[in-house]
């Protein structure tokens, strides 16, 4: 599974354009978010990448590849250490999906 994580300036609507691509690269899903306000660049790259983890594993996709352009969402969701920043419980959630494989 490959994330593709954009910001979306075309409509002027913030929110972000995730992608799910087999290992061919053909497109699988993709989902457009409209942010729910004002959030961080990293509760949205979590909430996009919280979303493709719950279709992987609802599609029961076996094999696995995770990429994301942003190395603190990253960092977060495979370090052992909790997660005390207000995007903690995405974080948590995002670590869970995780341990399903």
């Amino acid at each position: 599974m490959t994330w593709s994580l954009k910001l979306l300036k075309i409509w002027r609507v913030p929110g972000v354009l995730t992608a799910v691509r087999d290992s061919l690269g053909s497109l699988v899903s993709a989902v457009s978010l409209q942010a729910p306000g004002r959030v961080s660049f990293l509760a949205t790259e979590l909430y996009a990448m919280k979303i493709d983890l719950s279709f992987a594993l609802d599609a029961v996709i076996v094999a696995l590849v995770v990429e994301s352009d942003s190395l603190l969402a990253v960092q977060l969701v495979t370090s052992d250490v909790e997660c005390l920043a207000l995007e903690g419980g995405l974080v948590d959630e995002i670590r869970n999906l995780l341990k399903s494989w």
